[in-house]
């Protein structure tokens, strides 16, 4: 959390001591991270075509971006496009969560987000909380689908809707889809091959390192 006060609220002069008032409510601005408010998971242990989940936003970060500081006559988010972005960006972490990014240990791929197809009926409002919420839909040969949208938890209306599509990474390279990378812990089968591969090359390093003592004896 990040708070932020006025200096003449935050500190006053006492005999030649600066001392901190107590100020655990009196502050300018207060920016929370978003918070999980819901996720639903049709098996346990991985993600599933169907799964879903809610994000939430408070409104300071938003508040933030849209204010001027430091005596600039632009906002801080000027050219970031706050009251769009702030949106997307709540519906994009409600889709992390439905994909299982927080709760994975597994991790044979990185998530990214691809291709986007949102329409927005309105900006958000400074001083607006927003939910983000998010849908596995689709799985297909290389991308995940998954329909989002924001709305307002003041107002109750929806203010963004969509699609986000994720692509699964490793190494730079876009990794053909398969079920076994929704697993949040490595299937047993995978992890008993990964050992089976990383054998031989095992046994090339443990002969490497022999012939490399073999020459170092002859010519010593």
């Amino acid at each position: 959390m990040i708070r932020l006060w006025s200096n003449a609220h935050h500190t006053h002069l006492a005999h030649g001591t600066e001392r901190a008032r107590d100020v655990s409510t009196d502050y300018l601005l207060r920016i929370l991270k978003p918070t999980t408010t819901r996720i639903s998971r049709h098996r346990p242990g991985r993600a599933t075509m169907g799964d879903s989940a809610e994000a939430l936003v408070e409104p300071g970060l938003l508040d933030l971006l849209a204010s001027p500081v430091a005596g600039a006559s632009m906002p801080l988010g000027a050219g970031l496009l706050p009251e769009t972005m702030t949106a997307l960006s709540i519906a994009a972490t409600a889709a992390y969560l439905a994909l299982g990014d927080q709760e994975r240990e597994y991790r044979p791929a990185d998530w990214a987000g691809g291709e986007l197809d949102l329409t927005w009926t309105r900006p958000a409002r400074r001083g607006e909380t927003l939910i983000g919420r998010a849908r596995l839909r689709e799985m297909r040969r290389f991308t995940l689908h998954v329909d989002v949208e924001t709305a307002s938890a003041d107002a109750g209306d929806v203010i963004m809707t969509g699609e986000i599509q994720f692509v699964a990474v490793r190494r730079g390279r876009a990794l053909r889809l398969r079920d076994s990378l929704l697993a949040f812990e490595q299937p047993a089968l995978e992890a008993v091959r990964d050992r089976c591969l990383a054998r031989p090359a095992r046994r090339a390093a443990r002969a490497l390192r022999s012939l490399s003592g073999a020459l170092r004896r002859r010519l010593a």
